[in-house]
């Protein structure tokens, strides 16, 4: 899907998740104007779907507790 911004500007959007469907490919995108003639321009856009760990942690050893002491800070405005 493609969401305009502003007059030169616009955003491309998945239509459904990308899960699973890792690897490189390849958006053609054409921009035409409503002249007469009109104008137009073609490029290719590369996208490169990566996949990341969306898995929650699992921890293999025991747990640590940890305190970290944090300074206060005293801010006087005036």
């Amino acid at each position: 899907m493609i969401e305009n911004i502003d007059f030169s500007s616009a955003r491309i959007m998945a239509v459904r998740p990308l899960k699973g469907l890792y690897g490189n490919y390849t958006l053609l995108l054409q921009a035409q104007d409503l002249g007469i003639p009109s104008n137009a321009v073609t490029t290719e856009i590369a996208i490169c779907v990566n996949d990341f760990n969306d898995n929650t942690p699992r921890f293999i050893s025991p747990q640590h507790n940890t305190t970290i002491r944090v300074p206060e800070v005293c801010r006087i405005t005036f």
